[in-house]
């Protein structure tokens, strides 16, 4: 605290590993070979507070140092150290292999789902659904939950937890009806991720 206006007044936030810059405000500067933001304020009168922001986002898990240093004119530089705790990020993504293509009419195919959690932390209710289209007919499901179908959709029951790095094997098969591009669509939701992951893949249905 201070009686008198602060004047060229620079603030510094090093920036530690495992945190990654996203982007300033206030007109501040970023140098990525010293992971350090700057901010230049003219003025500070007596009494005023000068609230600087920036956006970061943690590629794992960990407690991190938050380093800052500020310096004005005819002052000594005075330094901040605070603790930045970031307990993990759970994830999800989805892979869908399709083992016939084209299909004849009458014939079963078994489609391959592969969910995965490539984040730090488990991913919990783990729910997979799967809808065909009217040439497709889903006849059986596979997988590390109970499945049920109802008409053209099949839904596995949630999938307690997912474990990071880990990885979830889910088979559909589907008997041919019809002739033409058969688009069948994959959506997998977590309770930390609900915007679904979508997928959708086309199989080609021919009349031998």
């Amino acid at each position: 605290h201070t009686s008198r206006t602060m004047r060229n007044v620079a603030i510094v936030n090093l920036l530690a590993e495992g945190l990654e810059f996203d982007g300033p405000s206030d007109r501040g500067l970023y140098q990525a070979n010293r992971r350090a933001m700057h901010w230049l304020v003219d003025e500070l009168p007596p009494g005023r507070t000068q609230i600087l922001t920036m956006r970061v986002h943690a590629t794992k898990a960990g407690q991190y140092q938050h380093i800052v240093t500020a310096k004005a004119d005819g002052s000594p530089e005075v330094r901040s150290v605070g603790t930045i705790t970031v307990e993990g990020i759970a994830g999800l993504s989805m892979k869908v292999i399709d083992r016939d293509n084209p299909l004849e009419v009458g014939r079963e195919t078994v489609y391959e789902i592969q969910v995965a959690n490539p984040g730090t932390t488990p991913s919990t209710n783990v729910k997979l659904q799967v809808q065909f289209p009217p040439g497709l007919t889903p006849r059986s499901a596979q997988g590390d939950t109970r499945y049920t179908v109802n008409q053209q959709t099949v839904v596995f029951d949630p999938l307690p937890a997912l474990g990071p790095n880990g990885e979830a094997i889910y088979r559909v098969s589907a008997v041919a009806q019809a002739t033409g591009d058969q688009r069948v669509r994959f959506a997998v939701v977590s309770d930390q991720v609900q915007t679904p992951i979508t997928r959708e893949k086309g199989t080609w249905v021919y009349r031998d």
